[in-house]
């Protein structure tokens, strides 16, 4: 899905001499054909967002709006979820440039995605996805052509959080979030390369998408075919066949983020497990991208096991031998390490003394005590196909 309106679409030209390569120029205008996915699960901001912006989106004839309904309803009171989802489903189907299609129950995001792009395949130049729970900024396509040009294949777009003010956790995910766009992956993009293009922020050319589509839907691990981390396995793949992928700061995306630690710990669990069921595709994409990529690699899979063991080791050494050395030094490791944190979100624009200080004392905490061991437990259970645990 899509929530845009180009209100300036009228300046900008797309040529395209050939199918990889987009040119963008000002003061003029040539319809172009794109493609919108989504699984859809979140029926109150659907129709919150869409039903105030959906007449801006549909007279800009050069979009093609597909709505995927993965059948993925969970929790007390599915059928009513269901009922109500489809009624506001309705409203939209007979509108010009919307499709609306629904999937089997339960059947996966990739399945429902690939519904529509079968579909829409040959229209469409370039390929969006969104979740139904995220809401983009209004010239998010524009953005996102910017960057299509010498080769680019794929945009990451910049993650926002759309309840800041739910809990004191989501307030800590909203400085997480700006440290893993702003910092991370932009100083990632200046190799051409993204560790991970986020779902609701990867915006695609349908040329590279064809050439992995299969491999894609098919992905296997262990005999069992994949149904997570689905946008993980499109970043390593456009890396792995040279293309560079781009970001921007400017394409915002603000997503819904857990309201609480322990749906924090499950989301980490779920991302975890991907990371280290494609950790060895991820590293011969960031190896192949440059050595600060393979750098960054292999500390995000390293670290928090060399972390627990140091500190493993530092203990039984004072309870043995009585040596404290060690742990001191540990422990001036770990000062430094959250000194880094601290600079790094105290850099970013309008953040206060106080506030990088409190993120980096209570995220710091809930990284070293809790999210290393989910980490651990992530690595062993990364088969597990569940969202849940």
């Amino acid at each position: 899905m899509l929530y845009t309106s180009i209100d300036s679409h009228r300046s900008i030209t797309v040529k395209q001499p050939k199918r990889k390569h987009l040119m963008v120029q000002p003061q003029s205008c040539l319809k172009w054909e794109l493609l919108f996915l989504s699984s859809t699960r979140n029926s109150t901001i659907f129709g919150r967002h869409w039903r105030g912006s959906k007449s801006s989106v549909i007279r800009k004839t050069f979009l093609e709006i597909y709505v995927v309904n993965d059948g993925s309803f969970r929790g007390v009171g599915q059928e009513e979820k269901r009922e109500k989802f489809e009624k506001l489903l309705s409203e939209y189907a007979n509108l010009p440039n919307w499709t609306v299609i629904t999937g089997h129950p339960n059947e996966g995001k990739r399945r429902a995605q690939d519904r529509a792009f079968q579909l829409a395949k040959m229209a469409c130049s370039y390929i969006y996805f969104v979740d139904s729970d995220c809401l983009p900024n209004k010239h998010i396509i524009r953005q996102f052509l910017a960057k299509m040009a010498d080769g680019v294949m794929g945009v990451c777009g910049n993650m926002g959080v759309s309840n800041p003010a739910a809990s004191w956790m989501t307030r800590l995910l909203v400085i997480r979030y700006m440290l893993g766009t702003s910092v991370e992956r932009a100083s990632e993009s200046i190799f051409g390369y993204v560790w991970l293009v986020p779902g609701p922020a990867s915006f695609y050319s349908t040329a590279f998408l064809e050439e992995v589509w299969e491999d894609y839907q098919n992905q296997r691990y262990k005999g069992k075919l994949c149904k997570n981390g689905d946008d993980l396995y499109l970043t390593n793949r456009c890396t792995q066949m040279g293309y560079p992928i781009a970001y921007n700061d400017q394409a915002v995306v603000t997503t819904n983020v857990p309201v609480t630690l322990s749906g924090y710990l499950i989301q980490q669990a779920r991302w975890n497990r991907d990371k280290y069921r494609d950790c060895a595709m991820t590293l011969r994409s960031a190896y192949k991208a440059g050595w600060y990529p393979l750098l960054a690699g292999v500390n995000r899979m390293i670290f928090p096991f060399l972390f627990l063991i140091t500190s493993v080791l530092c203990l039984v050494e004072w309870m043995v031998c009585g040596n404290t050395g060690s742990g001191l030094a540990l422990a001036l490791m770990i000062l430094i390490r959250a000194m880094i944190t601290y600079l790094a979100v105290r850099d970013i624009k309008g953040m206060s003394m106080a506030t990088a200080l409190h993120f980096t004392v209570m995220y710091g905490a809930i990284h070293t005590i809790l999210l290393l061991p989910v980490k651990v437990w992530s690595l062993l259970t990364r088969g597990a196909g569940t969202w849940k645990r």
